[in-house]
């Protein structure tokens, strides 16, 4: 009874903490690039039971996301016309309806931050069951509280159920052999996986690797060519992507990029061996990274023995092997699968005989420090950055996309304006979100956004007060020959979050006889008139 005096007070304070640090995100973020397009084809899905829209990933996380929205009265369906753009298909979806954006995308959200609690719960108790009360609570915090989770609790990606089915069924496969319940549970884990995001066919290889010296390895291996064959024929009948067109595409990818990608300050045709690795350790809190380094020499002669152990490492190398492979998509969330396992196997070495209190203590240390981390990097989770390479505010300089500005920042950049007294702005932004919605009244300077095709940005009567362009950090990256000048020769500094640079041009008649030039080069001498001298 005296246990339960802490336990369960310690269990309810980590997961409010996430609960907390999510839910504010969730308000203080504008919509990332994917974000709207996977509730839009959710909704439609469950109204028509087809895939009209967004046919790259299979249908069930998109369905959930978008099952929210089906209790928001009054809601306009999608308009889905043949060939259109499925972006624009979300935008309009979300921008011209019946109640506003933001509440439409906080709905949808509510999804992710459910199974990041799920997945914290469900890594909680698998690592309390198997090596006691401290590596249930190490396991739990290192899942709940850092930016890798967080900042998917936060937005309406596919990638929270896709953790969550593909940790269950390595969980469940590690207990197959006591009941044939687990069977069912990891056959009904994997499939669901499957139908929420291709990246699970990464699991095949795993279930092979661990039964492949078992009597049971026949029944097991024909299990697997079950499930895939049955989700074959699901997505076949849905008219999504099938799990041949994936494997044909994640294969084109081992081969060549289909887009130029950002890396270590520069982008690339193809990003250099390792950049795929670099970015996962870029993107991990470095308590983590520290505290994993003690796990691998303390569970070196315990791997034998455990097989959720002898599991993580066959999926890490997995891991490892496709962040030195696949050099076009070299974004940590596709790598997010491993850490709720390297989260348990940490815990599992805290419960290691061998260690004293007194290390024990400093364990517990390094995690209040990777929660003071948290802390100070809230709510900017997507963008976190390791102290490695500068910390967040530097991480523009590395990576980009999914990694760092994926169009979150504009309730920041809102919030900065109106605390400086700034009426209007001269701005450069990337994403899916719409500046006016947060009453930012801007002139376009150069935007490749959704909104940009119906709204251009005003000319403005009048030029009180300060001249400032916020530039986005994507499209400082993505289009580095239009802003050369400016980032060679001007200093930009921070104060709307770290995927906006802001530079004050109030006094500054050069750099305003350049955004002239770029003006007059784009073809918009309107603006260049408008213009101060």
């Amino acid at each position: 009874m005296r246990g339960y005096l802490w336990k369960c007070p310690l269990l309810a304070g980590i997961l409010v903490v996430h609960i907390a640090l999510s839910w504010n995100a969730m308000t203080r973020l504008s919509p990332v690039w994917d974000e709207l397009i996977y509730p839009t084809a959710g909704v439609d899905f469950l109204k028509t039971h087809q895939v009209r829209t967004n046919a790259d990933h299979p249908p069930l996380a998109k369905a959930l996301l978008g099952f929210p929205l089906l209790f928001l009265s009054d809601l306009k369906s999608p308009v889905v016309t043949p060939g259109a753009d499925p972006y624009r298909i979300a935008f309009n979806y979300f921008h011209h309806n019946t109640r506003s954006a933001s509440s439409m995308l906080l709905a949808a959200r509510t999804v992710s931050l459910f199974f990041s609690l799920l997945l914290a719960l469900l890594v909680f108790y698998e690592a309390r069951r198997r090596w006691g009360d401290g590596a249930g609570f190490i396991s739990l915090a290192l899942v709940a509280c850092s930016p890798p989770i967080l900042a998917r609790a936060s937005l309406a990606l596919l990638d929270l159920p896709l953790v969550f089915f593909m940790t269950l069924s390595v969980l469940a496969f590690g207990r197959l052999e006591s009941s044939r319940r687990w069977r069912w549970i990891w056959i009904a884990a994997w499939t669901a996986a499957l139908l929420t995001k291709t990246n699970a066919l990464v699991l095949a290889p795993l279930w092979l690797v661990m039964t492949w010296q078992r009597t049971s390895r026949f029944k097991v291996m024909g299990m697997t060519v079950g499930v895939l064959i049955g989700v074959q024929a699901l997505l076949m009948m849905s008219g999504s992507d099938t799990l041949w067109t994936s494997l044909q595409l994640r294969g084109h990818d081992l081969a060549a990029s289909r887009f130029p990608v950002f890396f270590a300050g520069r982008l690339w045709e193809q990003a250099p061996w390792g950049a795929g690795l670099a970015s996962w350790l870029i993107k991990m809190p470095l308590s983590f990274l520290f505290l994993l380094i003690p796990t691998g020499y303390l569970l070196r002669s315990r791997i034998r023995g455990e097989r959720l152990l002898q599991m993580t490492a066959v999926l890490g190398i997995l891991a490892l092997m496709l962040m030195l492979g696949v050099r076009s998509i070299i974004a940590s969330g596709h790598y997010l699968f491993i850490y709720p396992l390297l989260a348990m196997a940490v815990g599992a070495s805290f419960s290691d005989v061998s260690i004293t209190r007194r290390v024990r203590g400093v364990w517990i240390a390094v995690l209040l420090l990777m929660g003071a981390e948290t802390l100070i990097t809230h709510p900017h989770h997507l963008a976190y950055m390791s102290p490695l390479v500068g910390g967040t505010s530097q991480g523009y300089r590395w990576l980009s996309d999914s990694d760092q500005d994926w169009g979150q920042g504009l309730p920041l950049l809102a919030q900065w304006l109106r605390k400086e007294k700034v009426d209007q702005v001269l701005l450069a932004y990337s994403g899916t979100g719409d500046p006016r919605v947060y009453g930012i009244r801007y002139q376009n300077v150069f935007s490749p956004a959704l909104v940009s095709q119906e709204y251009r940005g005003e000319i403005f009567p009048s030029w009180n007060g300060r001249i400032l362009l916020a530039l986005s950090t994507k499209v400082a990256q993505s289009e580095p020959a239009a802003f050369q000048w400016l980032l060679q020769n001007r200093k930009p500094f921070f104060g709307a979050g770290p995927t906006f640079l802001l530079f004050d041009l109030t006094q500054d008649s050069e750099a305003r006889v350049w955004l002239a030039a770029f003006y007059r080069e784009t073809g918009r001498p309107a603006l260049q008139k408008n213009l101060p001298k």
